[in-house]
């Protein structure tokens, strides 16, 4: 026959059977007796967040339950987390990462022995905040060296609640600006060259930070070198006659073309090579005195007078002979 004890403490260290016959109330104490041992449950377990109580998506914390009485090491099944914890110790780290705001609480405890925890408390919340929406960077550009112009950089949109920082070079913060859902965001046109990037980060704790798409670069082009020699075929010619102009130590990439005192075109267009270049002239009339030479960066567009500007004589040519 089975039979079934009553809710056993641990107080009782053996078992026994007492045999009573029905009708007369005789009995007799079975000769077999079991020991037993009866373990005490855990007495209270307590869940909470050991880590940050806010994160944002992607990153993690920790929780922990601290644990009274009972034998270690413990199994744990905690709502909203997969999976049961074993082998865990007493107020040791869980590492969570949830994909959005969670409430965990604890579903059961139970020690080494199997003996199930009383006092289960605590439904510590993890808040998740979403990261930053990836925009483009937008703007740059370049200016000649000799005539700074400000670049306008910016992102092509934002949101509110999030600061856009303006970084330059991969470590400078430069300016930051608060977004608008919606708007674009601009900073400050700057004429300082660097490949400039925007980190994106919450306003309120935790950042969050998050790279916007792309990077855009300011450049200083150089000029063209002014310090090149010139020289002419001949510094006295007859009214509509030609000259040919010489630049010594031409650059490669770069145009050169004549010009006269009041920068009236006297020659096409041609390109340097590394070495001297031959410049042709169109007919030159009396009014010029002098010739000089302009250099222009094929790619870049930018220009530079040559420092070596030299004189001409035109003479009149005679109106009649009879």
């Amino acid at each position: 026959i089975a039979i079934p004890s009553t809710a056993i403490g641990t107080g009782v260290t053996s078992i026994k059977v007492i045999a009573t016959n029905g009708s007369t109330g005789c009995n007799v104490e079975l000769t077999d007796t079991e020991l037993i041992t009866v373990n005490a449950n855990p007495t209270a377990s307590v869940l909470s967040i050991t880590g940050s109580t806010e994160i944002c998506a992607g990153d993690a914390t920790t929780l922990a339950v601290s644990i009274t009485g009972g034998s270690s090491p413990y199994e744990l099944n905690i709502n909203n987390l997969a999976g049961v914890q074993t082998g865990y110790i007493s107020a040791s780290d869980i590492a969570v990462s949830p994909g959005a705001t969670t409430v965990y609480s604890l579903i059961s405890v139970k020690d080494a022995n199997g003996c199930e925890s009383g006092g289960k408390s605590g439904t510590p919340t993890v808040t998740v905040q979403p990261l930053p929406i990836v925009y483009s960077v937008t703007g740059g550009g370049s200016y000649c060296s000799d005539v700074p112009v400000a670049q306008g950089l910016g992102v092509s949109n934002s949101e509110t609640g999030i600061n856009y920082i303006l970084v330059r070079d991969g470590s400078t913060d430069v300016e930051t600006v608060g977004g608008t859902t919606g708007n674009p965001v601009n900073f400050t046109a700057t004429t300082t060259p660097g490949v400039y990037t925007v980190r994106a980060q919450r306003s309120a704790a935790p950042a969050c930070p998050v790279m916007m798409s792309g990077s855009v670069s300011i450049t200083s082009d150089p000029l063209p070198s002014a310090i090149l020699a010139f020289s002419l075929s001949s510094a006295t010619l007859c009214d509509q006659e030609t000259v040919i102009g010489t630049v010594t130590g031409s650059e490669s990439g770069v145009n050169y073309q004549m010009f006269d005192q009041l920068d009236n075109v006297l020659s096409a267009v041609v390109a340097g090579d590394g070495g001297d270049i031959a410049i042709p002239s169109t007919a030159i009339g009396t009014g010029v005195t002098s010739i000089k030479v302009i250099a222009t960066n094929g790619s870049t567009g930018c220009n530079v007078e040559l420092t070596d500007t030299e004189l001409i004589t035109v003479n009149a040519n005679p109106t009649a002979s009879v």
